[in-house]
C-alpha cells in the first residue's frame, strides 16, 4: 500500500517521561490484538480472508479480561523488543500495569495501555528509543519537565530515534510549537501523502483558469479545516478509519472522472469538494491526534499542522503550474493531451485504492 495510506494505520505512542530524577516513566499505546496477529502498523496490505485477519477479528471479540491474558503470554517478546538507551546503555524496565480499553464497536480498534518505570541514570547527557522492525512504526514523546512541550518523532519500522539531547530544554514557546507542527502538516502532504497529492492536481486539470483553481481549493481547505479541527478537539467527532479512507479514494475518483467531460465549473462541484474535503480533514486528524495530547498546545498545534497541510497543497499546484501551466497550458491540446490523460490517470489511481481500501483492511 502507498505511504499515502500509512496515516490511518497508527504506530504504537511511547510517551517517555523524564521529569523525575530517579526513575523514568513509560506509557506505551499499542493494538495488541493487531500485533499478536502478525499485523503491523507498517503492513502494506491484509487479505480480508487472510490467517492474520481471521486472527485479529478473534482476538477483537474477546473481553478486555480475555485479552489481557493473552497480552501476558507475547509481553516477554514486546519488551524484548523495546529499547530505552540513555548515553548509550540500554536500561532495563519493569512493567507496573497493563490497562486494556474497552471498544465495544468491533470495527474500531482497541488500544492497550502498558506502563512501565526504570532506574533513570545520573545527569544522562541524551536519550534513544529502539523497536522491534516487526512491530512496525512507533512514534516516542519525551516529557522533560513539567514546563517545557513534549518532543514527538516518528520513528519507522526498522529506523532507530535520532538522539535526544537531555541537558537542553527547549522553550515553551507557542512559536516552536506552531513551526514543528507546520513541518508535520507540510510532510503528511509531501512526500507522504499522495492520495492528497493526487486529489488537488485532480482540482488542478478542471481548468488552469485563476477564478476556477482558486474557488475548488478555497471550499476544499474550509471543508478539510472544519473536521480537522472538530475531530482533533473533540475525540468522539470520528468516523472508522476504513469509511474515511474510502471516501477519500471516491474523492479522487470523482474529481478525475468529472474532468473527462467537462472543463467548467458545475454547480455541483464545489458542493462534492466541500462533502470530500470533510472527509480529507478527518483524515488528517488521525495524524494530528498520534502527536498532540498537552490541551494548552492543542490550537497551537492545529493551526501550526492546518498551515503546513496548506504550504504542501500550495506547492503541489505551483509544481504543477510552472512545468505544465507555463509551458503548454494556452496549447488549444492542453485538455486533450495532458489534461484528460492525466486525469484519467489519476482516476485509475483512485480506483486502485478504493478497491484496496474496501477489500483489503489494516489495523
Amino acid at each position: 500500500m502507498s505511504e499515502a495510506y500509512a496515516h490511518q494505520v497508527r504506530p504504537a505512542i511511547i510517551n517517555v517521561d523524564l521529569t523525575n530524577k530517579n526513575f523514568f516513566l513509560i506509557s506505551a499505546s499499542l493494538n495488541f490484538e493487531a500485533l499478536i496477529s502478525g499485523i503491523r502498523s507498517n503492513t502494506k496490505k491484509v487479505p480480508n480472508h487472510s490467517d492474520e485477519i481471521k486472527a485479529y477479528q478473534t482476538y477483537r471479540k474477546l473481553s478486555a479480561k480475555q485479552l489481557k491474558k493473552e497480552i501476558h503470554e507475547i509481553l516477554p517478546e514486546w519488551l524484548g523488543g523495546t529499547k530505552f538507551i540513555f548515553d548509550g546503555k540500554q536500561i532495563k524496565t519493569t512493567v507496573n500495569k497493563i490497562i486494556v480499553r474497552e471498544e465495544k464497536n468491533l470495527n474500531l480498534s482497541r488500544l492497550t495501555e502498558i506502563h512501565l518505570t526504570g532506574k533513570k541514570p545520573p545527569k544522562p547527557s541524551f536519550f534513544r528509543w529502539e523497536y522491534n522492525p516487526n512491530f512496525g512504526d512507533s512514534i516516542v514523546r519525551i516529557k522533560l519537565d513539567n514546563i517545557s512541550p513534549m518532543r514527538a518523532v516518528w520513528v519507522k519500522s526498522g529506523n532507530k530515534s535520532d538522539k535526544i539531547l537531555l541537558s537542553e530544554r527547549p522553550t515553551a514557546s507557542g512559536i516552536d510549537t506552531f513551526i514543528d507542527y507546520v513541518y508535520l502538516g507540510f510532510v503528511h502532504i509531501i512526500p507522504r501523502g499522495l492520495d492528497h497529492i493526487l486529489f488537488v492536481l485532480a482540482l488542478f486539470f478542471l481548468s488552469l483558469r485563476t477564478r476556477i483553481l482558486v474557488t475548488q481549493i478555497t471550499f476544499f481547505t474550509i471543508a478539510h479545516t472544519v473536521t480537522l479541527a472538530a475531530s482533533t478537539i473533540w475525540p468522539q467527532f470520528q468516523i472508522s478509519s476504513v469509511i474515511v479512507e474510502s471516501l477519500i479514494a471516491a474523492s479522487i475518483i470523482f474529481v478525475a472522472v468529472e474532468n473527462l467531460f467537462t472543463a467548467k465549473l458545475t454547480k455541483l462541484r464545489p458542493w462534492i469538494i466541500i462533502f470530500f474535503g470533510l472527509m480529507h480533514g478527518l483524515g488528517f486528524a488521525g495524524v494530528l491526534r498520534d502527536f498532540e495530547d498537552e490541551q494548552e498546545n492543542l490550537l497551537i498545534s492545529l493551526a501550526g499542522f492546518s498551515v503546513g497541510v496548506e504550504l504542501g497543497q500550495i506547492i503541489v499546484v505551483i509544481i504543477a503550474y510552472v512545468l505544465l501551466g507555463v509551458q503548454f497550458g494556452r496549447k488549444h491540446w492542453f485538455r486533450r493531451r495532458i489534461a484528460v490523460p492525466a486525469s484519467l490517470g489519476i482516476g485509475i489511481f483512485g480506483g486502485f485504492w478504493l478497491l484496496e481500501r474496501l477489500f483489503f483492511t489494516e489495523y
